[in-house]
């Protein structure tokens, strides 16, 4: 017997069901508690600020998304204000309901207890957990998909106009919401057509009148797409994809398990299987639907995941969402199995082992988002290496340098942007309301974002708009900035549109990885004459390639070089750790194998523009260094060129 822990006996005392009652509230209530901790805390994604901007003019529709998400996002600033809270508390409001909508659909598919335990469950997994706390579609996608597919459950069992009604509006809300919530009424319609319950409601005038109101969400953004000569939704079935075989693909089912932990991922398959076998042996329409709906919603991104290095890992979440309905009783079953082979015990701890799992990792997930916050402990205690999940820094650092420039700069001074992530995110974190231009950077392309600041007239050809007036500059710094051809063309581009430029300040966002810098300038006017390489501070004279900003360097010999060049000569380039010289060096070369772009053919010495070095770290203590380039040039000055971040383990 398994009644204790809630799983495999249908006949349940009422005791024992107001006791999964009261966990399921609790679980809910403590986890809507915490993501609204997390909302209020956490730095913004690129995402959300990127979503935040575009709502700020109303349209049909966007290049990359229907008008809902970024309206969305505006109204929820525009209601709650501009704080971090103010643009995620509507998107927490709706993620919060996640666990209701998860037991109004398993109500009416599986039994009480089973619901209550798939509530509680939907509470605690880390991936939608986690997701309620940014302003982002995927949570409020989550609840809607869920709560659509209970209406319709209910509507094609009853043909009730009001369940019918619910569904209609419910879907018309998430296809104007964001595109990927449209496959969930595709899966719906290859129900209608593949299955023969589904081919039964064509002949429901109820089913009709559902329909319509779903179709009604199609409206923007059909107009969007007509107007945009069908553009916005030809890049997402087509033009975000490199469509280059990509084999690390195959791990994308791996990766989905630790996304939702390894065994409510393996409960949640069960859960798929149990209603593939409700369809085949009941034909049992609800159990067809929600797996013919879930197939539609992951399976196309297992097969794009071969083909797009780029994959993102919550595309099928939608997918896990729906059958989790199920994923209770694969448990109950399990232990069903397992106990008829003398697995009693062993099976009853890996179901018991699930939530610890999910629970622990929504916490630690969590806890990440508030290290991101408040990172200096970890940074001080040489663990900056714990902080990891990628694209979560403090942009808001930069806003008192960004308010300093624009006084600076003046009333009338436009913000040129390096791209459209890093100009989304200055824009919303420091609040900017000047007019913007953003290059074309290369990184751009790939996700539409450059057609998307051409049709707001923030493209990179409307900054001869701007001649003679003043500029504040951002731009991020890469890597290997003289590696990316692509990245220095720009910059060269925009050197020439300028005819003064002086940087004000490179601010690190922690820990160390990213560096902004930003410049004063004016935009060139008539015959004024723009800045060339050699002369223009968005071409430096040198950086340091390795090691990288933020990078953790052992002691002992490491490798440092970059590129090095000055219109007066280089007679030494020094590389300095916290003020003390580690390398100097005298001779440059032209590199093997790569010579550096001609930008840097303003030095007499072009192509000997490569140092290299290898100091000896042995002697210093763990912990966080500047390291500092600098030159001293053919006429016996010293320039500094950069200062970065390093630690040293």
């Amino acid at each position: 017997m398994t009644g204790g822990l809630g799983l495999g006996a249908e006949d349940m005392t009422d005791r024992n069901l107001r006791s999964w009652f009261w966990l399921a509230i609790g679980v809910s209530v403590l986890s809507a508690l915490w993501t609204l901790f997390l909302a209020g805390i956490a730095n913004e994604i690129w995402e959300e600020a990127h979503f935040r901007v575009a709502g700020q003019q109303a349209e049909w529709g966007y290049p990359d998304t229907p008008a809902g998400a970024p309206l969305w996002a505006a109204w929820s600033s525009a209601i709650f204000g501009e704080t971090r809270l103010g643009p995620r508390a509507l998107s927490w409001l709706v993620s919060s309901l996640f666990p209701l909508a998860v037991w109004f659909l398993a109500a009416a598919v599986t039994t009480p207890r089973h619901a209550l335990i798939a509530a509680a469950l939907g509470a605690i997994i880390p991936v939608f957990v986690v997701t309620g706390a940014f302003a982002y579609p995927e949570a409020p996608m989550q609840t809607l998909v869920v709560a659509f597919m209970g209406f319709l459950v209910r509507a094609t069992r009853s043909d009730r106009l009001h369940w019918w009604i619910g569904a209609g509006v419910i879907c018309a809300l998430g296809v104007a919401y964001y595109y990927r919530f449209w496959f969930a009424p595709f899966g719906v319609l290859i129900f209608l057509i593949a299955t023969a319950q589904g081919r039964a409601l064509w002949a429901r005038r109820n089913a009709w009148i559902g329909g319509a109101l779903a179709l009604l969400g199609l409206a923007p953004s059909l107009i969007d797409n007509m107007l945009e000569d069908w553009r916005p939704i030809l890049f997402h079935l087509a033009g975000r994809q490199d469509w280059a075989f990509w084999p690390r693909g195959a791990l994308y089912p791996l990766e989905q398990a630790m996304l939702a932990t390894p065994v409510i991922f393996a409960f949640i398959l069960g859960g798929a299987w149990i209603a593939y076998g409700r369809w085949r042996a009941r034909s049992d329409a609800a159990a067809a639907l929600i797996l013919i709906t879930a197939g539609v919603l992951s399976l196309p991104y297992f097969l794009i995941a071969f083909f797009d290095k780029d994959y993102l890992l919550h595309w099928p979440i939608l997918a896990w969402a729906l059958l989790l309905v199920y994923t209770p009783q694969a448990m109950a079953r399990f232990v069903t199995v397992m106990s008829g082979r003398g697995w009693r015990l062993p099976s009853l701890a890996v179901v018991a082992l699930a939530p610890v799992l999910a629970l622990g990792g929504a916490v630690a997930n969590g806890t990440m988002l508030v290290l991101w916050r408040y990172p200096a402990p970890l940074i001080e205690a040489g663990r900056q290496d714990l902080l990891v999940g990628g694209d979560f820094e403090d942009w808001s650092v930069l806003r008192p340098a960004l308010e300093q420039a624009f006084a600076d700069a003046g009333p009338d001074a436009v913000l040129i942007g390096g791209d459209h992530t890093t100009t989304a995110r200055i824009q919303t974190a420091a609040r900017l309301t000047q007019p913007v231009v953003v290059l074309d950077h290369p990184e751009d392309r790939s996700r539409s974002f450059q057609l998307y600041r051409r049709m707001r007239g923030e493209g990179e050809a409307e900054l001869a708009d701007y001649a003679g007036r003043s500029a504040v500059i951002v731009l991020r710094e890469p890597s290997y900035l003289y590696r990316e051809i692509e990245r220095v063309e720009m910059r060269e581009r925009l050197c020439a549109a300028l005819s003064h430029a002086v940087m004000v300040e490179q601010i690190v966002l922690e820990p160390g990885r990213k560096r902004a810098s930003i410049f004063l300038a004016r935009v060139r006017a008539g015959e004024e004459t723009g800045l060339v390489p050699g002369a223009c501070p968005l071409l430096p004279f040198g950086v340091i390639e390795q090691p990288v900003a933020g990078e953790s360097v052992p002691k002992a010999v490491i490798n440092v070089y970059g590129p090095a060049a000055h219109p007066d000569g280089v007679a030494q380039v020094t590389v300095r750790l916290d003020g003390d010289e580690i390398a100097a060096i005298t001779t440059l070369n032209d590199l093997p194998g790569y010579r550096f772009p001609d930008t840097l053919s303003f030095d007499p010495a072009y192509p000997n523009v490569f140092w290299g070095a290898r100091p000896d770290l042995s002697a210093y203590e763990a912990g966080r260094y500047e390291m500092s380039l600098s030159i001293v040039t053919g006429a016996g000055e010293e320039v500094l060129l950069e200062t970065r971040p390093i630690f040293i383990r």
